[in-house]
């Protein structure tokens, strides 16, 4: 289903409470599946949460999407830590950040270091730009734009959206996609 999908929205349901995160994946506003974080028993992990950084929290997430793989994205404790990819238990990427505020970039590399996605954003990490490995052309777009609701207080509270142009993604680069989204949840 994912592979005939040309844009992909990204929409945050929880904010670091109770169970973990939990996303909504939507394709024009219908929803084609969620991303569910895994909660950890680590007394690291509740110490860090305790006294608010959650940056620097370990997180396994699961992504869940019909007639697809079992897909996770795991992150390792500390900032900016690397992200890993797997697919059906198979490592596919790993998705490096590096964090300026000029000119923030991820990079996402395969088992044997070869890059296989850029990602490049500019002030205030809003937008960001993806390039493929052979081309110096964009093959897709990640933006994170505020959603407007009926009400001041959802408009005031409520989470950002992301939104993700991937018309001419195999499916294995929509799923690096959304898992460059994530760490752009996460880290910027």
């Amino acid at each position: 289903m994912l592979e005939y999908i040309e844009e992909i929205e990204i929409r945050k349901e929880t904010d670091h409470t109770g169970k973990g995160l939990l996303y909504t994946v939507l394709s024009n506003k219908k929803g084609i599946g969620s991303i569910e974080e895994i909660p950890s028993d680590s007394p690291w992990n509740w110490f860090l949460k305790v006294f608010t950084l959650r940056q620097a929290v370990s997180r396994e997430l699961h992504l869940h999407l019909p007639n697809g793989p079992n897909t996770s994205i795991d992150k390792d404790r500390g900032y900016y830590k690397d992200i890993f990819l797997y697919s059906a238990s198979e490592l596919i990427g790993t998705i490096k950040s590096e964090v300026k505020v000029k000119s923030p970039k991820m990079t996402v590399v395969d088992t044997r270091g070869s890059t296989i996605m850029q990602a490049l954003g500019k002030y205030g990490a809003t937008d960001f730009s993806v390039y493929g490995v052979e081309s110096v052309h964009r093959v897709g777009t990640i933006k994170k734009r505020s959603a407007v609701y009926q009400s001041m207080k959802d408009n005031l509270l409520n989470e950002d959206h992301y939104f993700l142009d991937v018309r001419h993604l195999s499916y294995e680069e929509k799923v690096v996609m959304i898992g460059m989204t994530l760490a752009l949840d996460l880290y910027y």
